[in-house]
């Protein structure tokens, strides 16, 4: 069904009916919103993760503290 054609028979519907349709409508672009907002965040994230490892892999500074690794702290 087009557009035009549901825009159309909205009026011939009962208000109960052109409610559920507005509802169900405005409940599936939330969702494709939430949809997409999830896969910007998870898109981020893993570009950031990709500069980190990029970072510790070649940046001494960030990992200089790792010689330490093994050796008892309480000393």
């Amino acid at each position: 069904m087009k557009t035009t054609e549901i825009l159309k028979a909205l009026p011939t519907l009962s208000i109960e009916d052109r409610l559920n349709i507005a509802t169900s409508a405005l409940d599936s672009i939330d969702l494709q919103a939430d949809m997409t907002t999830e896969k910007q965040v998870e898109q981020q994230l893993r570009i950031a993760a990709d500069l980190a490892v990029d970072d510790y892999a070649n940046d001494r500074e960030l990992t200089i503290f790792t010689s330490l690794d093994g050796e008892d702290f309480l000393e």
